[in-house]
């Protein structure tokens, strides 16, 4: 038993064991809370990146502001198909470790891209890097 495990307070009846999502409560809250900073956090971004393609990176087209999109989702396609093998190979923890380190490189570029329109493929090109952190740690 962990430290941190849930433990009902609760008198089970007898024949009636509690739901396994009671009996897992703190870590379903956890992993909820978890999986929406997440998306928050994404969304931002992509709202962050949409707002400066316009006015940053001189991006006129609808389509061009939102290219930063194909990477992101070839990306994490592709990590998704492989993330399953790596981790039974070199282990989950690892590869979430890897995910991680691979994730810290997409604001590194983000924040060195000048701020021209030759940068905009800096910002494009991050998104992969982002989507192979996606694909590697929540897959």
């Amino acid at each position: 038993s962990v430290p941190w495990e849930y433990r009902s307070t609760r008198s089970r009846r007898p024949g009636r064991p509690l739901p396994a999502w009671r009996e897992n409560l703190l870590q379903l809250v956890v992993a909820c809370t978890v999986t929406f900073l997440v998306g928050a956090v994404l969304q931002l971004n992509k709202l962050a990146v949409l707002d400066s393609a316009g006015r940053q990176f001189s991006q006129e087209s609808y389509a061009s502001k939102t290219g930063f999109l194909v990477p992101f989702a070839i990306s994490k396609a592709l990590c998704n198909l492989v993330v399953g093998g790596l981790a039974d190979r070199y282990g989950r923890k690892r590869i979430a470790v890897l995910g991680w380190v691979v994730g810290l490189v997409a604001p590194v570029m983000v924040l060195s891209a000048p701020t021209s329109p030759d940068g905009w493929a800096t910002v494009v090109s991050s998104a992969a890097f982002l989507g192979m952190q996606q694909g590697l740690v929540w897959s």
